[in-house]
């Protein structure tokens, strides 16, 4: 397994135990998926991970892989300012979204109880879907309908970790 040198930093360290006072709890990192992870890896490094995207515009990517369909947002200069967020995310992945070509089967009680929050809503194509979320870790397991197979996951930064970017104050 590869590691990430920056992780390792003097500077990263010393941003990862001021966002543990602050926040009031440990961080956890973001979960990466294939080597990409919310609010560090970049547009650049995301192709030198996955290779030549099926599909790019400024503040997405998508990737058709064996093992399923990557779709990856970034932040733009525009989300930014809007969002009163750290200058330095511009052009950094923001989320990941997965949607696998052979979708695992879950236990959805056993995943409530890994999780931190149950949502319900609606996709794009209007069927209700169902999420089991951990913000402390920034993933969110999808399933269709009451489907046992998962959908989709995404991938995004923990709380703790993204409000070191929020100029506004913590993120809540």
């Amino acid at each position: 397994m590869r590691i990430n040198r920056a992780i390792h930093s003097a500077a990263f360290q010393s941003s990862i135990i001021a966002c543990a006072l602050t926040c009031g709890s440990t961080p956890a990192l973001a979960l990466g998926w294939k080597g990409v992870t919310p609010l560090h890896a970049t547009q650049a490094q995301v192709k030198t991970r996955l290779g030549k995207p099926s599909y790019e515009t400024a503040d997405r990517m998508e990737f058709n892989r064996p093992d399923g369909k990557a779709v990856i947002f970034f932040y733009t200069e525009a989300d930014t300012k809007n969002l009163s967020l750290a200058p330095s995310l511009a052009g950094k992945v923001l989320t990941v979204y997965f949607y696998p070509a052979k979708p695992r089967k879950y236990d959805l009680a056993a995943l409530k109880g890994k999780t931190r929050s149950v949502g319900r809503g609606a996709t794009s194509d209007g069927d209700v879907m169902t999420s089991y979320d951990d913000g402390e870790r920034g993933v969110s397991y999808h399933f269709k309908k009451n489907e046992t197979s998962i959908w989709r996951i995404v991938y995004y930064a923990p709380r703790a970790e993204f409000a070191r970017f929020n100029l506004k104050g913590s993120a809540k």
